[in-house]
């Protein structure tokens, strides 16, 4: 398949700091709106919840690509998306995947794996959201099918590696020497108790990556710690250590009063703190306080177009970057291993293969 072309690139700032497997820290290039006609690259779609749908319409503001088709068994919300966009819905995408150029993966997590190796099997371009799978040994098995082609297709949604406020952490930290240690907070507002596995896989897992991308080291090993309130968790605390001799913490708390991430980061030479996001002072009754707000999604808006502007211009460069499955298999070890260690009461090793080459070092 050739790569399709999307219009004219323009240079932006990048950063050289790169992911755990050699990534570069937020897009080099972003694809801009050309007034020349180029050919198009046709995005498929899968799931049209809030991510599918949110990907779905930044795709269609970009030129030269648009979204071919969308797939959710939900068929009110397949067909009112398809037809917001101009284009069509099916409720199963697996009878699509050959109908188009690239696919984004956007549907609940127990079928990302299908999906991705559906597209891995046919060299297809692939963001999948994350995490990259549910199982363990389903990430591996992506890793090993895409190690088997030689070349990288997947890309996997740890967008903070877009966000502003982690990349200018991450560019601070090119000029202040080994990283010592990680420090990462996340505040969710979930009302519905989940357990803790779970907390894990699906939210701890943008924090567990922010930890190998910014201190550039892989986790050994992980010691979990759970604050329980009414029989659920409340609190989940993990303890790490790295392969470079530094440590890390992630602090995670279900149920805050608003949403907010943070990060932190002590390195030899100095520590770089993520600015405060840009927040409204109010001045009233001899107080002055800001909003926080409960939604995840809409602090990072800006972080899915720059994401996604950096995909679809990685498919036109023909080589894959941005985070990638080997980030999702390391992840999901951590996450894997910080389980076991919720049950055990002790600290437990990280177990990883060995890097496959096709992730090491490329594109930084």
């Amino acid at each position: 398949m050739s790569a399709p072309a999307f219009g004219h690139l323009s240079s932006s700032v990048s950063s050289p700091r790169t992911s755990g497997d050699g990534h570069m820290t937020a897009a080099p290039q972003e694809i801009e709106r050309g007034s020349d006609a180029r050919p198009t690259s046709r995005v498929g779609v899968i799931g049209v919840g809030g991510m599918g749908a949110c990907h779905a319409r930044n795709i269609a503001d970009i030129a030269g690509a648009e979204v071919t088709w969308v797939a959710d068994p939900d068929a009110a919300a397949g067909q009112a998306l398809a037809n917001e966009l101009g284009t069509r819905w099916v409720a199963d995408g697996n009878e699509m995947i050959d109908d188009c150029d690239a696919l984004v993966v956007a549907c609940p997590e127990e079928y990302h794996s299908g999906y991705v190796l559906a597209a891995v099997d046919r060299g297809l371009p692939v963001l999948c959201e994350k995490p990259l799978t549910v199982e363990l040994a389903e990430a591996r098995a992506i890793v090993d099918a895409e190690t088997a082609r030689g070349a990288r297709v997947v890309q996997v949604g740890f967008m903070r590696q877009y966000d502003e406020r982690h990349v200018q952490v991450a560019n601070a930290l090119t000029s202040l020497g080994e990283v010592n240690h990680v420090r990462c907070i996340h505040r969710n507002t979930k009302s519905t108790p989940r357990p803790v596995l779970e907390i894990l896989v699906t939210s701890m897992v943008h924090d567990i990556h922010t930890v190998r991308w910014l201190s550039q080291s892989e986790i050994v090993s992980v010691s979990t710690s759970t604050v329980h309130r009414d029989g659920v968790p409340r609190m989940v605390v993990l303890s790490c250590r790295l392969d470079n001799g530094g440590v890390a913490s992630i602090e995670f708390d279900e149920a805050a009063t608003g949403y907010e991430v943070s990060v932190e980061v002590s390195a030899q030479d100095g520590n770089v703190l993520a600015a405060e996001p840009h927040r409204a002072l109010i001045r009233n009754r001899g107080a002055v306080s800001s909003k926080i707000g409960d939604d995840w999604f809409s602090p990072f808006l800006d972080t899915y177009r720059i994401e996604m502007r950096d995909w679809l211009a990685s498919i036109v460069a023909g080589e894959a970057r941005g985070p990638s499955a080997w980030d999702g298999l390391a992840a999901q070890s951590v996450a894997t291993a910080a389980a076991a260690s919720e049950i055990s009461g002790h600290s437990e090793a990280v177990t990883l293969p060995d890097r496959p080459a096709i992730y090491q070092g490329d594109h930084s």
